[in-house]
């Protein structure tokens, strides 16, 4: 009898386990090619006073681009830069080897905000960009100044006919 009732004990778990098994759907498993892309920061901080244009950088909207010449550079600099003594400092960007991701946050009404690039993967034909905007919280002493917060990077490979995708996430920062 003490045997029956440990057999029925160890039997009744292994037929649960196998039903459960036996009842499942056919599990389809989507593999994406994802591979971490490196970059290089050319240049992060606040424009003094970008100009209109077809980039529409005085917006309100997180924008990122991808510049894949020296003439787009230079025509990206001219609206982003207008006084060139900002963006003399900047490095000729290798165009043979790479492309640069420019994200601009847009104009912001004070001093306070930030943005930045923290990683940007290949999912495909798709570069997705991971990027934070910092925001002063409620009590920070600010400037009033209008800023325009911008992280320019420079991404080496072969991603010059990928697509751009931003995940933007909000940092608020407490002072």
């Amino acid at each position: 009898m003490n045997f029956r009732f440990t057999g029925l004990i160890f039997l009744i778990p292994m037929i649960l386990l196998e039903s459960c098994g036996s009842s499942r759907t056919n599990d389809t498993r989507v593999t994406m090619d994802t591979q971490t892309i490196e970059y290089t920061t050319i240049a992060r901080g606040a424009l003094s006073n970008p100009v209109q244009g077809d980039l529409n950088l005085d917006s309100d909207n997180v924008q990122v681009h991808k510049i894949t010449s020296p003439e787009q550079w230079e025509a990206y600099l001219e609206q982003a830069m207008p006084d060139r003594h900002e963006r003399q400092p900047l490095s000729r960007p290798d165009f043979e080897n790479g492309v640069i991701i420019a994200l601009s946050a847009g104009q912001r009404p004070s001093s306070g905000y930030g943005i930045r690039i923290h990683g940007i993967t290949s999912v495909g034909n798709t570069l997705v960009v991971s990027a934070t905007e910092t925001v002063p919280g409620k009590n920070c002493m600010l400037l009033t100044v209008l800023t325009w917060p911008y992280h320019f990077v420079q991404v080496n490979g072969e991603v010059t006919s990928h697509n751009l995708e931003l995940e933007l996430t909000e940092f608020t920062q407490d002072c």
